[in-house]
């Protein structure tokens, strides 16, 4: 009986950090996309600033209200190196990925 118990407590926590996961992927490719496509995928004269004042707001349009600070976080903390994998081609999934807003198998 206990076994089975701990089986099922292991599911349910492993469905909804997969849930988790998966609800902050989406959102956050969609933040990236938005500087992919205001600069036409051509980051070589963007500077940092320019590109939080992008990201940032795309938070507000794409992550629902009580995960926006996590979104708003992630571009506070990472938008440097947001701008040096987007210069060297590193797609949306993989930037999510490498901050722990998507699972990105390797």
């Amino acid at each position: 009986m206990t076994s089975m118990l701990s089986t099922f407590c292991f599911t349910v926590l492993l469905a909804v950090a997969t849930a988790q996961i998966y609800d902050t992927c989406m959102p956050c490719q969609l933040v990236i996309q938005t500087a992919v496509e205001k600069y036409n995928s051509d980051f070589t004269n963007v500077s940092e600033m320019d590109l939080f004042e992008t990201l940032y707001p795309a938070c507000n349009k794409y992550w629902d209200y009580g995960n926006r600070f996590r979104c708003e976080i992630f571009v506070r903390d990472y938008f440097e190196d947001i701008l040096k994998w987007l210069q060297h081609g590193v797609g949306q999934v993989h930037i999510c990925g490498m901050v722990g807003l998507c699972n990105v198998q390797q």
